[in-house]
């Protein structure tokens, strides 16, 4: 009687999309990670779930509690607000890291290319002198140096990004380990990993264009 009531309620509350009852076979699923397969659900008095599914800003959570403590004494509305908030402050510390440290890999990666690509250039100071006196200009030799070295970046970057998916493939999954969530990706965000060797290979362009310009009017 009191399920029915609460689901009348819901039902009834601006704010909420669809409800549904959890079954004892979902709650066993939802208590396993914890207690083990072999919970004896029969033993325990475990509450009725209902699955509310939120639309827009959610409800009232004043008004609705208020509702459900006259219709339905003992039924709680948790949206696990208190529980979500440390975990989505904590994941947004994580992502600003994360871009930092992307900033700073990014950083480092074009200055290694850039000393790289003066080091070619100074080691090969003889033959672009021979290249000058046939003709050649810097705009042809800059160009030498930097698809050699995009093409680098590109090669590595493919295969950084195919052992990155094949360490992510072998992660277990959110319901084996019993974590929140599984390690991996999910529809089209499995694309984003194919612009990391375009995204290498446009560094290192820049980078050897610069860097090799710099040394070329050094030269002359």
């Amino acid at each position: 009687a009191q399920t029915d009531a609460v689901l009348s309620a819901l039902g009834q509350t601006p704010g909420i999309a669809t409800t549904r009852v959890v079954d004892e076979a979902e709650q066993k699923a939802l208590l396993e990670p914890w207690f083990g397969s072999d919970l004896p659900l029969d033993t325990l008095r475990l509450p009725v779930l209902i699955e509310v599914t939120e639309a827009g800003d959610g409800p009232d959570l004043e008004g609705l509690s208020q509702r459900l403590a006259a219709e339905a004494p003992g039924a709680v509305y948790d949206n696990h607000a208190r529980w979500r908030a440390p975990l989505i402050e904590a994941a947004g510390r994580l992502r600003t890291i994360g871009f930092t440290a992307l900033v700073l890999i990014a950083g480092v990666t074009a200055t290694t290319i850039a000393l790289a690509a003066s080091a070619a250039l100074a080691a090969n100071g003889q033959i672009i002198d021979v290249l000058k006196l046939v003709g050649a200009r810097d705009a042809w030799i800059t160009r030498a140096f930097v698809r050699r070295f995009t093409a680098r970046a590109f090669l590595g970057g493919v295969a950084g990004t195919l052992l990155a998916l094949i360490v992510v493939l072998l992660f277990p999954s959110g319901a084996e380990t019993g974590i929140l969530s599984a390690i991996g990706f999910n529809g089209f965000e499995w694309l984003w990993p194919l612009f990391v060797p375009l995204a290498g290979a446009g560094l290192a362009f820049v980078a050897t264009h610069v860097a090799a310009r710099r040394r070329l009017n050094e030269v002359a």
